[in-house]
């Protein structure tokens, strides 16, 4: 947890400096004729069209669909397979920059702390019970198929789909009918156990809605599944369980643009860029 605090404090530093630096530019009487390109359209200043922003998600609810626990009954090819008392959060921030297009990239750190057991489920009588933390860095592109901020209507309403990959590291700590293992259980030979297992790939993707509150800040809440390119997530990996592990999180967020170098719903005439 305190490498995420750390590098948020980063970020943070990190675009107010530039943001600092963007307002100085943006002022018509601080332009001087090197900042500025002849185009067919005339002068317009340098820059990659888009927007940049930051964006931090609240501790919004996450599960963890690994070996351990689940629901009483598995329907719907293990979709429903939760169990509400075991659910986690998820807290992320990222930086991202929106193109005209409707396409964004963004780039993010995720943190979730998780938990589980085998009581109340349908697999009560083995006695497994876990917690986990996971940390992810992840690179998702994101493609707004309804408004955004270069709609061509004034929409303060925003639906788009993502998807992406990256590496996901977990350090897990199990137990055993009240017992805390830390290797092979003898009485389940069968499963394989690994607390800290090597950081494996990650493809998130999912849907996400947003709210514009004005020209700098909207906010919203992104519904999304991070499959797992491994069964360790949980700590352990049983010959029932099958499927390698999924993350899934409803997270709310909160985005800041900081830079825009690109047209706005203020200025639709496309004369700062080329």
């Amino acid at each position: 947890m305190r490498k995420i605090l750390l590098i948020t404090f980063l970020i943070l530093f990190f675009v107010t400096g530039i943001e600092a630096q963007l307002q100085n530019k943006s002022n018509a009487k601080d332009i001087i004729s090197s900042d500025l390109e002849i185009g067919s359209g005339g002068l317009h200043r340098q820059g990659i069209p888009g927007q940049s922003l930051i964006t931090f998600s609240g501790l919004g609810p996450a599960y963890l669909f690994g070996d351990i626990g689940g629901a009483l009954f598995r329907i719907f090819n293990g979709v429903t397979d939760l169990n509400i008392s075991n659910m986690g959060f998820l807290f992320s921030v990222g930086v991202h920059h929106l193109f005209p297009n409707n396409i964004g990239l963004k780039a993010s750190i995720y943190y979730g702390k998780f938990s589980g057991t085998d009581s109340l489920s349908r697999n009560s009588a083995r006695g497994y019970a876990f917690t986990s933390n996971i940390e992810e860095l992840a690179v998702q592109g994101e493609y707004f198929f309804y408004g955004g901020p270069y709609s061509k209507s004034n929409n303060r309403n925003s639906w788009y789909v993502f998807a992406g990959v990256g590496i996901i590291n977990s350090q897990a700590a199990l137990t055993y009918k009240g017992e805390i293992l830390t290797g092979l259980n003898p009485d389940r030979p069968n499963d394989e156990i690994n607390l800290n297992p090597k950081p494996a790939l990650v493809i998130p993707f999912g849907l996400g809605y947003q709210y514009r509150l004005n020209d700098k800040l909207t906010f919203g809440a992104e519904f999304g599944y991070h499959y797992i390119f491994s069964d360790f997530a949980d700590g352990i990996s049983t010959p029932d369980g099958g499927n390698k592990d999924v993350l899934a999180a409803l997270t709310f967020t909160f985005t800041y643009k900081f830079a825009d170098s690109g047209p706005s719903m203020k200025n639709r005439c496309n004369c700062v860029w080329q």
